[in-house]
């Protein structure tokens, strides 16, 4: 049995006063109303815009996004990583710190090439964020006691 004769065989037992001569394509005619719309409430959000998404001192944790950037305006520095579109992660958790340090770039690599291939300037500061580590806790057990 299909569902359309189980729904008339239901309307049929029931006392109530429905519609009984329900053609087959009434189903499908209903659903077809609803197929061409589109969904108006699930528009696509606005991205969130580049910048700091930790500041100093904040506490993060392992694998948060401290920064999102277009252009190397900020270098990664102590347990800091960045990736291919120049965002900046955490590698382990503890406290944002951010310096402005001396750079030493390293001929050769990537981005350094990128963005500093032709930098004449002897002397180069550029700000740097960085990770400091929760100090770890100072119990511990000798290795002939246990």
């Amino acid at each position: 049995m299909n569902s359309v004769s189980l729904l008339k065989t239901f309307l049929h037992s029931s006392n109530t006063k429905f519609i009984t001569n329900l053609s087959p394509s009434l189903p499908l005619i209903s659903c077809e109303r609803h197929l061409g719309r589109g969904v108006s409430q699930n528009r696509r959000q606005r991205r969130r815009p580049p910048g700091l998404k930790r500041e100093d001192g904040d506490f993060v944790r392992n694998g948060e996004m401290l920064l999102q950037q277009f252009y190397l305006n900020f270098h990664p520095g102590l347990n800091v990583a960045i990736d291919g579109k120049n965002t900046l992660y955490a590698m382990r958790e503890g406290r944002v710190m951010m310096t402005c340090e001396q750079i030493n770039p390293k001929k050769g690599e990537y981005l350094v090439d990128k963005y500093y291939g032709k930098m004449s300037a002897p002397v180069v500061y550029k700000r740097f964020l960085h990770v400091i580590p929760f100090p770890q806790g100072q119990k511990f057990k000798l290795v002939e006691l246990v």
